[in-house]
């Protein structure tokens, strides 16, 4: 079996905080670390920052040092994102199927999952 392989983005690393801490702290903590904080979810307490090029891991090893307010830290990873993306578009296709819709349209929607499934294992 094959090992997965990421596909890490350059000079972006992930964090996510603990509870409690909001966007202007992870910024100000990224700021402090020498990153500018670029996105962050909406969902949970993930936020995305930029480094100095070639400072990932270094990056992420000082977010690391602050267990207090940080629960991980580690790479992007852009096949990660794209595969749960594409997950997330299969699975809500799946659940906006009516089973008692015409049958020609039933059909094409069923025919485009398999489609994208088909795509999720190029992935």
């Amino acid at each position: 079996m094959l090992k997965y392989q990421p596909k890490h983005s350059k000079r972006q690393v992930i964090v996510e905080f603990k509870i409690g801490f909001g966007r202007e702290f992870a910024r100000n903590l990224g700021q402090s670390l020498g990153c500018k904080l670029l996105d962050y979810s909406e969902r949970g307490s993930y936020y995305l920052f930029e480094t100095a090029k070639g400072k990932e891991q270094e990056a992420i090893e000082n977010f690391q040092k602050y267990p207090d307010f940080v629960d991980w830290a580690d790479f992007r990873d852009l096949r990660l994102e794209q595969r749960a993306r594409t997950v997330e578009s299969i699975v809500n296709k799946l659940r906006d199927l009516e089973p008692t819709q015409p049958e020609e349209q039933y059909q094409q929607e069923i025919q485009q999952i398999i489609k994208d499934l088909e795509k999720l294992k190029e992935i």
